[in-house]
């Protein structure tokens, strides 16, 4: 296997400002994919911000399947570089402190994280363990308190 070159972002927090989030990833996805970064990994909550009441997090909640989410990751710059994007996610009624996997404009999959910090009662935890790959490199994703633990 070649070398796959990743990247993690440590971002300035835009706390419930959808718009500020999607400007600053635009430009660092494309300053990524410049060099050649192959796998770019953003903050827990990066998109609406790591929000620690429950009724901000729901109103600021996307859905993976909606149209909103769709036309999120449609602004985004396409390329073939895989990225995680750290997000609150609604799904039937509940919420998830999630990864968006997303590649060449479509979501590839998503990790919900597992093990949560009291202050993140709201929060369904996740029971699925993905797995992804980029050219040849499989990898599956952990938030935050979940590296403490095997899963």
């Amino acid at each position: 296997m070649d070398t796959v070159r990743i990247a993690v972002v440590q971002t300035p927090e835009f706390r419930g400002d959808v718009e500020a989030s999607l400007s600053y990833a635009a430009g660092v996805i494309t300053e990524a994919s410049a060099r050649g970064v192959r796998l770019l990994c953003f903050p827990e909550c990066f998109l609406q911000g790591y929000l620690l009441d429950e009724a901000g997090a729901r109103r600021s909640a996307l859905d993976l399947a909606s149209p909103e989410f769709q036309s999120i990751v449609a602004r985004l710059p396409l390329t073939d570089m895989v990225v995680a994007l750290g997000m609150i996610e609604a799904s039937s009624g509940s919420l998830f402190n999630t990864a968006a996997v997303i590649q060449s404009g479509a979501i590839k999959g998503f990790y919900r994280k597992t093990h949560l910090l009291k202050s993140e009662g709201f929060f369904a935890p996740g029971a699925e363990a993905p797995v992804f790959s980029v050219e040849g490199l499989t990898f599956g994703v952990n938030i935050c308190y979940d590296t403490n633990f095997r899963n």
